[in-house]
């Protein structure tokens, strides 16, 4: 084919090039190759290398009939308009060093480049409609008499006002956020910390607007790991936090009450624990005194001597009259034996409370070991390659057929039972299917993607294997 005749069918109408090229397929011919766009020709005819100007990419503008009638051009000739502009520093026909690019958009990054992508330090800001406050409104008044006289005559009002807000500030590699970066998020909040892959990762702060403080580690742009929480009211949880989440073993500080929790902590909610006074938590002396007290044992002072029978009266008798609960109830009328000793009848105490809530704490970690190592987990140690070939092909199944998926790697939650029991799984009732959506950080009405499905499957293999073998436990102790 002559290039003339190569030249002819690419300037046919889009519909004719089709139906030519399917003649041509038909009939067994080679099919005629796309030509380039001639903007991306000379694009590369260009090279680009070192400080330019400014270089602006353009889009054909839609041409109205109100456009064509004042301006006096044809309706069919194309109008124009600036999309994005980036001036900067290229090498390669990239860009490469420093150089501010603004968006069509109006969103703006102005930073350090590398082979067309950002990397290295760089601010991004994100252009958005803003609600001009009082005075705000009264200056565009003043700098805008035109739009302010329209207004004041019932014309059509100006549009909104959009400003560039500053959204990011740190490092990039290859066009995401990752290294060290601040990051302010529209309702005032603000993460100054760590990033890998456009997500919050490593160790970082987390500021709220009603002035809590979040310190601590970060896994797939959520709390995972250890961190300290400080909330506006002095309040303090310093422990574990699982996908935003406290989770684990966790101390909290009441500091209107100056008390101190120590408890194993699930879904944000305390399981079991221990209640004390903060200055007892920290004081070691006045924890063994309390332990003494506690056992029956002997009494000590304040500087740890065991106290004398007459001492340990005029303390009963003194805790007597403050109506202590932990030594002795006021309600009860006390005997008074030969040797005129007064007799103190201790409260009701469960017996050996301490093994009772380390059996208690390691029952909640045994049953929440799976969920809490989730987060830091590859997908490639939950299951073998074989399994997971099995669950890709399964997943794949649902997402193409059309009654369950569209092809778009998102399956609707719904479909998740279903697709558990395929795979000889127990079935989930209702609290079983909320848990296990909890732990996932799903809500019923969203949808999951093979990563999320993944971790689901192995979440209800884990609950299976650990029912097994507590029926197990409980047949061998009877």
């Amino acid at each position: 084919m002559t290039s003339a005749s190569k030249a002819f069918g690419r300037s046919l109408p889009r519909d004719m090039q089709e139906e030519r090229a399917a003649v041509r397929v038909a009939a067994g011919l080679p099919a005629v190759e796309k030509a380039a766009p001639l903007w991306r020709v000379n694009d590369s005819k260009a090279g680009k290398s070192g400080p330019c100007q400014a270089v602006y990419w353009v889009k054909e503008r839609p041409v109205t009939t109100e456009l064509t009638r004042h301006s006096g051009k044809s309706q069919n000739e194309k109008q124009w308009q600036t999309g994005s502009v980036y001036k900067g520093e290229w090498q390669g026909n990239r860009k490469h060093g420093y150089g501010a690019q603004i968006w069509a958009n109006g969103n703006k990054y102005e930073g350090e480049w590398a082979n067309g992508n950002r990397e290295g330090h760089g601010v991004f800001w994100l252009k958005e409609t803003v609600q001009l406050k009082k005075k705000d409104k009264e200056e565009e008044r003043k700098t805008n008499p035109i739009a302010a006289a329209a207004a004041s005559a019932g014309g059509k009002p100006p549009p909104p006002a959009k400003k560039l807000r500053r959204v990011y500030a740190g490092n990039w590699k290859n066009d995401m956020k990752d290294g060290i970066g601040v990051y302010f998020y529209p309702d005032g909040s603000r993460y100054e910390g760590s990033w890998s892959q456009d997500m919050r990762s490593g160790r970082g702060t987390l500021y709220y607007p009603n002035g809590d403080v979040y310190t601590g580690s970060w896994s797939l742009d959520k709390q995972n790991g250890f961190g300290t929480l400080t909330k506006a009211n002095k309040d303090v949880y310093e422990g574990g936090w699982l996908n935003g989440m406290r989770e684990g073993s966790g101390i909290y500080y009441y500091k209107a009450q100056e008390k101190i929790y120590d408890a194993e902590w699930v879904n944000d909610q305390p399981k079991c624990g221990v209640y004390c006074d903060a200055k007892e938590f920290f004081d070691d002396s006045e924890e063994e005194r309390r332990y003494a007290a506690a056992q029956g044992a002997v009494r000590l002072g304040r500087d740890g001597k065991p106290l004398s029978d007459e001492e340990q009266a005029k303390g009963l008798a003194a805790a007597a009259q403050q109506a202590a609960p932990d030594v002795v109830s006021p309600r009860v009328p006390r005997a008074h034996p030969p040797g005129g000793r007064t007799l103190a009848i201790p409260r009701l105490r469960m017996e050996d409370a301490d093994a009772v809530l380390a059996t208690a704490i390691e029952g909640v970690a045994v049953e929440r070991a799976a969920v809490r190592a989730l987060p830091h987990t590859p997908l490639v140690e939950l299951f073998n390659p074989a399994s997971l070939d099995a669950l890709r092909r399964l997943f794949g199944a649902y997402d193409h057929s059309l009654d369950t998926g569209n092809g778009s790697g998102q399956l609707h939650l719904c479909h998740l039972r279903s697709m558990l029991g395929e795979l000889s799984l127990p079935p989930l009732d209702e609290p079983a299917y909320a848990q296990l959506l909890t732990d996932l950080r799903k809500q019923p009405t969203e949808r999951m993607d093979f990563a999320e499905f993944v971790r689901a499957v192995h979440l209800v293999e884990e609950a299976k294997n650990l029912a097994q073998q507590q029926q197990q436990m409980q047949q061998q102790d009877e």
